[in-house]
């Protein structure tokens, strides 16, 4: 349970990281000029993620979810519909059957910080 927020703040920085780096993950990719910008305050209600264009207008919002339980994200397309949700790999087996919701290629269990240390040789 005390892992979860940490697991949640490294998905969020692993899917800015590889957008702005010309990745692709899940069904994102930035376009020329666009760049993502994870939200100010943890507490952003809503959104996680805002892709924004040259211009620094707006171009999508988007809620990160590193989960194992489609129940989590139904709820938080529940709550606010108006944002698309992109949660870790385990929940593909749900892509195309939730309204909203896109997998990456990351898993939840990549994320555990234990996991990212030993692979690291630390």
């Amino acid at each position: 349970g005390l892992l979860q927020p940490w697991k949640g703040k490294l998905f969020e920085v692993s899917v800015r990281d590889r957008l702005n780096n010309g990745e692709w993950v899940g069904e994102y990719h930035l376009d020329p000029g666009q760049h993502a910008e994870l939200a100010v305050s943890a507490t952003q209600p809503g959104w996680d993620m805002q892709i924004l264009n040259a211009d620094g207008s707006v171009a999508d919002l988007v809620q990160l979810k590193a989960t194992n339980y489609v129940a989590y994200v139904e709820s938080a397309l529940d709550r606010y519909p108006e944002y698309d949700v992109l949660a870790t790999s385990e929940l593909a087996s749900h892509q195309g059957t939730v309204d909203g919701l896109s997998v990456s290629d990351l898993s939840d269990t990549q994320l555990d910080p234990r996991a990212v240390r030993h692979r690291r040789g630390r």
